[in-house]
């Protein structure tokens, strides 16, 4: 006499089954590590599992500095007492802003026409991007005329370890 599965038996392999169609049939589909977390990235969609090789991703890049502007009441602190979300110097402006739940803080990144920047910061932008499944990095700029004149540009960012490899 055959026993009767569990739920549990049954859950997972319903669940197996639904992440092997979504990744079969809907190609704008792509997991992200180990989770069962599916993220649309711009009709570009990469998979976004660690692996030895070079790896880029289509991410949506914008510019900010340092001004009320950019930066509303967070501008207001004091100089010497203002940090990044990852406690830097916000005025050495070797980093960029993104959405901590997609780029950890200190994942570095290879920006075209930039060069490498590490990823210090976060801003509700990002976040808001990353919740519509849109990788989105803003980049620390000296001033408000260069933030201004960057734009947004789409481009394809390739990730980084720290060891300088791409992972």
């Amino acid at each position: 006499m055959l026993k009767k599965p569990s739920h549990f038996m049954v859950i997972a392999v319903f669940t197996t089954l639904f992440v092997y169609w979504l990744k079969t049939k809907i190609p704008q589909c792509a997991a992200i590590s180990n989770k069962t977390r599916f993220v649309r990235v711009n009709d570009d969609i990469q998979d976004a599992s660690p692996t030895p090789e070079k790896r880029t991703i289509l991410m949506k890049v914008t510019a900010y500095c340092l001004c009320r502007k950019c930066c509303g009441k967070w501008a207001l602190i004091p100089r010497e007492k203002r940090k990044t979300a990852a406690g830097d110097n916000p005025f050495i402006f070797d980093g960029v802003a993104a959405a901590p739940k997609l780029l950890p803080y200190r994942t570095k990144l290879r920006i075209p026409g930039v060069g490498v920047k590490e990823v210090d910061d976060t801003g509700g932008a990002m976040r808001k991007s990353a919740k519509g499944g849109v990788y989105h990095v803003d980049i620390r700029m000296e001033s408000h005329k260069q933030a201004l004149e960057w734009g947004v540009k789409w481009l394809n960012v390739e990730l980084q370890t720290q060891q300088g490899e791409t992972r």
